[in-house]
């Protein structure tokens, strides 16, 4: 059975079925049906919907510096280095600060949590129906 997961609250959870009917199940019941596997949406930047790897595109290591320069806790951008290594420290400390695996990879989390540092407008999951 594949659901989406629309509203959560301590003790209950309301799904929508891919007819569009909804239910409400207790959290309880839900997890012992949930094998742990997710879908999330999330809203790439521009600079990223094209597919480009931060890891290699100018561009889009400049939208990585600055969003790593941007969000609360960030520290100053060294101005000495190597530019990668000091891209790789810099999204590792963020990865820490966020609760992640420190990698210093901009993997599909670690932007996930950049967009939100940033305040970038997705979709949330409603808190009780």
């Amino acid at each position: 059975m594949n659901a989406v997961l629309v509203a959560l609250n301590e003790e209950d959870a309301w799904l929508e079925g891919a007819n569009g009917s909804q239910t409400m199940i207790p959290v309880s019941e839900l997890a012992s049906l949930w094998h742990g596997e997710i879908t999330t949406l999330w809203r790439a930047p521009k600079v990223l919907a094209e597919g480009a790897d931060p890891a290699t595109q100018p561009e889009a290591q400049e939208w990585l510096d600055e969003q790593l320069s941007n969000w609360p806790g960030a520290k100053a951008k060294p101005t000495s280095g190597r530019p990668t290594a000091v891209r790789r420290e810099r999204i590792r400390q963020f990865q820490l600060a966020q609760g992640i695996t420190p990698d210093g990879q901009a993997g599909p989390l670690t932007l996930m949590l950049l967009n939100r540092a940033a305040g970038v407008a997705e979709p949330r999951l409603r808190t009780g129906a």
